[in-house]
């Protein structure tokens, strides 16, 4: 459970109901798949809350549920969801997200490069997802690619 105070009283949401967080100056808005609720804070609080250990940081107005996550680029998460939310992220924290993103969906990555191993095209297409890298000759910048040579 999340716990958080508005007018001095207490509120909880189940944390695995929350896809971000969004910070609009001092107001954080939590967001999930219905509604939306805010409360007054700060969101580098939250990185300390154990029961977020699902989050990561992708901006420094965002934090985002890794299960919520459908695909990301090097600029940009999309969130599972009816309106398929895109939320930024932020250039110097663009490494950081492709890791730990990478390390949760190793197995996925694994998995899908092996059934399109023969269809080398189809690896490109992969790549365009996570890199938005078109041109088939940069299969080395693939980070699937880069996983599977150099781990």
């Amino acid at each position: 459970m999340f716990e958080y105070t508005v007018h001095k009283v207490k509120n909880s949401i189940i944390v695995s109901n929350i896809c971000y967080f969004e910070s609009q100056g001092r107001t954080i808005v939590i967001h999930t798949i219905t509604n939306q609720y805010t409360f007054y804070g700060k969101l580098s609080n939250l990185l300390d809350n154990e029961s977020l250990s699902d989050f990561i940081s992708i901006h420094k107005s965002y934090l985002v549920n890794k299960n919520y996550i459908e695909r990301f680029t090097s600029h940009s998460v999309v969130l599972i969801g009816i309106d398929r939310v895109e939320l930024p992220i932020s250039p110097n924290k663009k490494m950081e997200v492709s890791e730990q993103l990478l390390k949760e969906w190793y197995d996925y990555y694994i998995l899908f490069v092996f059934k399109c191993v023969s269809h080398i095209c189809h690896l490109s297409v992969f790549q365009c997802v996570f890199t938005k890298e078109k041109r088939v000759g940069k299969i080395r910048h693939c980070p699937v690619y880069t996983l599977l040579h150099y781990k």
